[in-house]
């Protein structure tokens, strides 16, 4: 029964991210790979994430990805409602659309420049990714 529950709420957050737009990797267990392709943005949005709305998301980064293979690692439970999905996901969405990563794609590609300022990314450890441009949503954020 736990384990049927549980399949019902993969199922349906991958449903939802579908219909929102946010491309997901193929995956057998009840871990929903996100793929980002940049170490910058996925703790980015890892952070903001968290920050900002309390929701825990995993970046999984190099080494244990390949570079230019960075992803989110998204686990739902059965124990969290299917409101509790919804919320999420609006709070995922808006998050992604402050990063300027594209919608409605089946792959996300490593891009060498910020997807709002068009700068290129520095992802030196004390750098902002492309740089003390204030006009970049990223910036202000």
């Amino acid at each position: 029964m736990l384990r049927e529950a549980h399949q019902k709420k993969v199922d349906y957050f991958k449903m939802r991210l579908k219909e929102e737009g946010i491309p997901q990797m193929p995956s057998k267990s009840h871990i929903i790979p996100i793929p980002i392709g940049n170490p910058w943005l996925s703790n980015w949005i890892s952070n903001e994430l968290l920050t900002r709305y309390g929701h825990y998301v995993q970046a999984i980064n190099y080494p244990t990805v390949g570079k230019g293979e960075e992803r989110l690692r998204i686990a739902p439970s059965p124990l969290h409602s299917f409101e509790m999905i919804d919320e999420f996901l609006d709070h995922f969405v808006q998050v992604w659309r402050r990063s300027g990563l594209p919608m409605y794609e089946d792959r996300v590609v490593a891009s060498s420049v910020c997807g709002h300022c068009h700068q290129s990314w520095d992802i030196s450890p004390d750098a902002f990714p492309c740089g003390p441009k204030a006009d970049c949503p990223l910036y202000a954020c």
